[in-house]
């Protein structure tokens, strides 16, 4: 699972490796981003943009905004299966960008916070998925999840769950939209 992320970049690096034209507005940065922040996202249906998205899935049909704190993930083995997710894994794919996650190794003392990233400290993408919502009064509220998979060997001695991360290469072909966005 993850509950916590940061993204940390440069413009030119963000440009660079989500193949953007430019950046239109203010892109929020934080080494610890919680459920409800409002952060960038790339879609599938706008590729060479950011729409800036609230992380915990409120999908369409829901009542209220109380949804979203408890869809902050959703898990790659199941995701095709539920039909919170089915629909929006056939069209509403996308990718969230980031420097790293945080995951909690359970001791005896309790809890320790891991930072996990990449090697080199490059930016990479989480595969996603995301819906728009509309309050009583017609306001919209884009939000997004991010999906799961079980840990890798490097992951597992930390955690059993752990997110279901891009490739650049994949990053940026699918941000480019030569294919869909990447499977999770």
């Amino acid at each position: 699972m993850c509950g916590r992320y940061g993204i940390q970049s440069s413009e030119r690096e963000l440009l660079s490796r989500v193949d953007l034209g430019k950046i239109a507005e203010q892109i929020p940065m934080s080494f610890n981003v919680a459920p409800g922040a409002t952060m960038p996202v790339v879609v599938k249906q706008s590729p060479n943009s950011l729409e800036l998205m609230r992380w915990g899935l409120v999908p369409r049909w829901a009542k209220d905004l109380d949804h979203g704190f408890k869809t902050i993930n959703a898990r790659a083995e199941t995701v095709a299966e539920k039909p919170m997710y089915r629909k929006l894994l056939a069209s509403q794919r996308c990718l969230v960008p980031a420097s790293g996650f945080y995951e909690w190794k359970r001791t005896a003392a309790g809890k320790v916070p891991h930072w996990i990233r990449l090697k080199g400290g490059e930016l990479f993408a989480f595969a996603g998925l995301w819906d728009s919502w509309h309050d009583p009064d017609g306001g919209e509220l884009l939000t997004y999840t991010i999906i799961t998979c079980a840990p890798n060997s490097l992951m597992e001695p930390i955690h059993n769950e752990t997110v279901r991360r891009t490739s650049s290469d994949a990053s940026n072909t699918a941000a480019r939209g030569r294919r869909g966005l990447a499977q999770p």
